[in-house]
């Protein structure tokens, strides 16, 4: 298994993407980019607006 990770603050992670190695071997660059966005705008929440949106969006929490 393969993963996009952004971490955020404290004990909040969001996996971007989780792909097989089989299936793939790496992102594209434009894909890259396209999730480095995503992080960009993911780092300027607030931890408890995280939460939030991954509570409306479906995400599911994970304990490491």
């Amino acid at each position: 298994m393969r993963s996009v990770i952004f971490y955020k603050k404290q004990d909040v992670a969001v996996f971007l993407h989780i792909f097989s190695k089989s299936d793939k071997a790496n992102l594209t660059k434009s894909e890259l980019a396209e999730y480095m966005n995503l992080a960009r705008s993911l780092e300027k929440l607030t931890e408890a607006t995280l939460k939030e949106l991954g509570a409306k969006r479906g995400w599911r929490e994970l304990e490491l």
